[in-house]
């Protein structure tokens, strides 16, 4: 009889416990927000690891937290983490599948990934998820930055298979719609130069087979 006593005591101990440990809904979200402030200042001395680490923190008591999950996809994405980064757009995506700021992240770590290590499953990988958001997305005002990135990411990917007239156009294409991208313009000053230098290369190889 006493071990039941005393069984019973216990269980209502660790209830109460458990019912005392257990944060309410303010409580939470005044976490969260110191955590948020905590964040953004680690941003602003550009550490963006400690940043990082907040976000973390928040996921763990929000994992569902869409905002967080995309800042801390950007930040892992600055800091060459492309895997973490590519994990968080995916979770995103999971959450919302048609938010467009996921999929600008989830192109910008697979454009890392292709340009890192010039792999050509990774360059085609690129192509493909680029060319379905390209037909996916209508041209309207709301998705131009979606589909610049878009364009822009597929010419990277034509990139890594050499294929520089075809990323020359998509450079093109993404220039439509955000003219002003000093990467997109820069990008594709190069590019022109070396389809130039190919294009003279070919020249001088029909001339030789003449002669």
């Amino acid at each position: 009889m006493k071990k039941i006593i005393y069984l019973i005591i216990g269980i209502l101990t660790i209830t109460q416990l458990t019912s005392c440990s257990e944060p309410t809904e303010e409580e939470k979200k005044a976490k969260i927000e110191k955590l948020i402030n905590k964040a953004n200042e680690r941003a602003e001395k550009q550490d963006f690891k400690g940043a990082i680490k907040q976000y973390d923190k928040i996921l763990k008591i929000e994992p569902n937290n869409i905002e967080v999950l995309l800042t801390r996809g950007l930040l892992k994405n600055i800091t060459m983490d492309t895997k973490g980064a590519l994990e968080d757009a995916t979770k995103a995506l999971m959450i919302d599948k048609n938010n467009s700021a996921a999929y600008m992240i989830k192109l910008m770590a697979k454009s890392s990934i292709v340009t890192e290590t010039s792999s050509k499953e990774a360059s085609e990988d690129l192509i493909y998820e680029a060319s379905l958001i390209i037909k996916t997305y209508p041209e309207t005002k709301e998705n131009e930055q979606l589909l610049g990135s878009a364009y822009f990411s597929r010419a990277i990917g034509y990139l890594g298979i050499d294929e520089f007239k075809k990323a020359l156009s998509d450079l093109n294409e993404a220039l439509r719609f955000n003219k002003t991208n000093q990467g997109y313009i820069a990008l594709k000053q190069q590019v022109e130069n070396q389809v130039k230098l190919l294009d003279e290369q070919l020249k001088q190889i029909k001339r030789k087979g003449k002669s």
